[in-house]
């Protein structure tokens, strides 16, 4: 049979599958789904799967917070806002008496009757280029100016450089709490004095300082709360620098050796650049909202849509993989146990009986347990247990195709073949074989639900296998029910959307199987 006749019967298969509403639903379906994992799998950034599970990678991104399209339905919840400089824009220099002031700012109106979680910087790249720093710390001021005027350091230190590059720099609560004080006297009837000795440490030990930076201080029965304070913010990051005036007086000093006159006069060269042109790392503020992006956060804050979207290859690839190899050994099986019977036929169903009998959930628990200790290429893990699965999972497939092949071998063409002289192996393969590829192709379908399935329920079950899965995002919900309780459940967006992916994809192959099945079985047509 040629190649192009091969493709010519392909065709009106898919035309016969069309026919049919269910086939057209799967269909479609299926290419979506094919399209979406093409491109996920172009597109995913290199490192993805470790930064997934890395929560320094997602700590500017808000926790817990639900799809910002929640807004458009009345849910008061604030905005997340990232502004990001680059190099030498947007920048103000200010020169004071001995210092050089570079200073960043960004906008956030609050619009919701909501706090942020949080107010971040972040540097990216070399943030000075000065060897001085690479043993001094780095004075850094964050301001937060209100719609009412007052203006909150919310952070003011000095940072070393070997971390600024690796962690984000957030409220400091003893600043931030200084920086409160006057804003709680003038709103409530406290003194300054008042608040710092009665309820600073309150605050800080509940984890609701962060609230009065965006809100109004109330006393209410002895307990200060606070309410969102609606309007435009400031946000302003400061990088304090010695002015080259100091940094002559530093070297004039007596006692210094060589190579600390180097630094300081390779400093004052840079200092002089930074005075004219400016710094040049790339500097990210943030506005922790909320409420983010497509689908919402995890409690690790990470971006939901990114997980479900790089999910979809993983799950396409582990169902199609196992369903193939699968349904492939099955049918091979099956027909050579079928056309040769006899001892062959019985050494095969014994093995049948064997396969089929054994529990398979323990097994695969057991495996991807063991596999998590001994290997840490998620993809070995993966496969490994997927070997197992199809191990197990070839003997329904095999005793259906059996009975098939016991009533094809009796065909006249194959007595004719036979009598031809046509070696066993390509009387099974070009005349047997090919008679039974259309009830496979239905039980392919059927089964890639079903591997995709196994393995998101090994997942959910605390089986991790170091991708991020759809399954695994379920998982990382079931350990946040365990912590935090049913309450926890009220995350709708982190169960949904993975639960909703499964099942489409599940439906996508069953409709599939359901029109292939009825093309395949006459008796099913109307």
């Amino acid at each position: 049979m040629s190649f192009a006749r091969k493709i010519e019967e392909l065709k009106e298969f898919i035309l016969d599958v069309w026919r049919y509403g269910l086939g057209k639903v799967g269909l479609i379906l299926a290419i979506s789904i094919i399209i979406i994992s093409i491109a996920a799998a172009v597109t995913i950034p290199p490192g993805f799967s470790s930064n997934w599970f890395n929560p320094s990678y997602w700590a500017d991104y808000p926790q817990l917070a639900p799809p910002a399209w929640v807004t458009y339905f009345g849910v008061q919840k604030a905005h997340h806002k990232v502004v990001e400089f680059y190099g030498y824009q947007n920048h103000v220099i200010n020169t004071g008496r001995g210092f050089i002031m570079v200073t960043y700012s960004m906008t956030y109106h609050l619009r919701m009757h909501d706090f942020p979680q949080n107010v971040m910087a972040e540097f990216k790249g070399d943030v000075m280029n000065l060897e001085y720093y690479s043993s001094h710390p780095l004075p850094i001021v964050i301001n937060v100016t209100r719609p009412d005027g007052y203006t909150i350091t919310v952070f003011q230190g000095a940072v070393p450089t070997s971390t600024i590059n690796t962690s984000p720099i957030s409220p400091s609560p003893s600043v931030t709490i200084s920086s409160l004080a006057p804003l709680i006297a003038k709103y409530t009837p406290l003194s300054q004095a008042e608040f710092l000795s009665a309820y600073a440490n309150k605050l800080v030990e509940g984890g609701i300082y962060e609230q009065f930076i965006f809100g109004i201080p109330k006393l209410v029965n002895g307990t200060l709360l606070a309410t969102p304070l609606t309007g435009v913010y400031k946000v302003t990051l400061a990088i304090v620098l010695p002015s080259p005036h100091v940094l002559k007086q530093m070297l004039s000093q007596p006692g210094l050796s060589e190579q600390q006159k180097k630094i300081i006069k390779e400093m004052l060269h840079d200092v002089n650049v930074i005075e004219k042109n400016g710094v040049t790392p790339k500097v990210k503020l943030v506005v922790v909202g909320d409420c983010y992006g497509l689908l919402g956060t995890d409690r690790y804050g990470r971006d939901l849509a990114l997980g479900i979207f790089y999910g979809f290859p993983i799950a396409v690839l582990v169902g199609f993989f196992a369903a193939v190899l699968a349904t492939f050994i099955g049918g091979v099986v099956g027909v050579v146990s079928g056309y040769y019977g006899g001892m062959v036929d019985e050494v095969v169903q014994r093995l049948i009986d064997i396969s089929v009998n054994i529990p398979l959930l323990p097994i695969l628990v057991l495996i991807g347990f063991i596999v998590q200790k001994l290997f840490l290429n998620p993809w070995i893990r993966v496969f490994v247990v997927i070997a197992f699965l199809i191990a197990f999972s070839w003997g329904g497939t095999a005793i259906v195709v059996r009975s098939m092949a016991l009533s094809i071998k009796a065909e006249p063409y194959v007595e004719a073949a036979r009598a031809a002289g046509a070696s066993n192996v390509r009387i099974i393969f070009r005349h047997v074989f090919p008679q039974v590829v259309p009830y496979l192709f239905a039980v392919l379908v059927f089964s890639v639900p079903g591997a995709v399935l196994t393995i998101a329920g090994l997942s959910v079950l605390g089986i991790r296998f170091g991708l991020p899965s759809w399954g695994s995002i379920l998982a990382d919900l079931r350990s946040y029910v365990q912590q935090a309780g049913p309450s926890a459940l009220m995350t709708w967006w982190w169960l949904v959307p993975p639960g909703a992916m499964l099942a489409l994809l599940s439906f996508t192959f069953i409709a599939l199987g359901i029109a292939m099945e009825t093309v395949v079985e006459p008796r099913l047509r109307r």
